[in-house]
């Protein structure tokens, strides 16, 4: 069974997976509609667009369709641990280019980057098992509400050292995540 769920552009559609904000599904059978990564939040983009060749069917070159299509399958067949470290990936990669329009002044181009940030930031707490992770959980989840407070504050203060405050938290659990994830095999 799948569940749908509304992104913010107008007559796009995703679909979602019970027990999970991330991921892709069958859409079902005569809807017309393709396997897309989605997400649960209503009001905000895909989180794992952003990476080379990613946006939004319509407004998009044959070459940005052929990279949805890529990273729809990576995302499909994806184990957990890599869905989380593509998430780590997605948020820094956002934090950069958010760092970016913001030293530009840019704030129209700051906002897509910060709200996909957000969003990951989001999804990362609400992935949080606190009853198996136990106290690793709730630091876990001390750190992204911290970040999360943080990244409210960069547009209204132009607080460019809030966010590379986060930049910098999200790349050392990146890291932290990449060198477990190997040591787990």
């Amino acid at each position: 069974m799948t569940t749908q769920t509304t992104w913010t552009h107008p007559g796009e559609t995703g679909w979602a997976r019970p027990g999970g904000l991330l991921g892709t599904a069958p859409a079902p059978a005569g809807s017309g509609k393709e396997n897309r990564v989605t997400h649960a939040w209503p009001g905000s983009a895909p989180l794992l667009t952003g990476f080379p060749g990613t946006g939004f069917p319509g407004q998009q070159s044959a070459a940005q369709q052929a990279g949805d299509h890529y990273l729809s399958e990576r995302v499909a067949t994806a184990t957990p641990a890599q869905l989380t470290s593509m998430l780590y990936d997605a948020a820094v990669a956002a934090c950069l280019r958010a760092s970016t329009a913001l030293a530009a002044g840019d704030v129209e181009a700051l906002r897509a980057p910060l709200a996909k940030v957000q969003g990951i930031v989001l999804e990362l707490r609400a992935s949080l098992d606190h009853a198996a992770g136990g106290t690793v959980a709730a630091n876990l989840d001390r750190l992204y509400d911290y970040a999360y407070r943080q990244l409210l504050a960069v547009t209204p203060r132009r607080d460019a050292d809030a966010l590379a405050e986060v930049t910098g938290i999200l790349s050392e659990l990146r890291d932290a995540w990449r060198e477990a994830s190997r040591a787990a095999g």
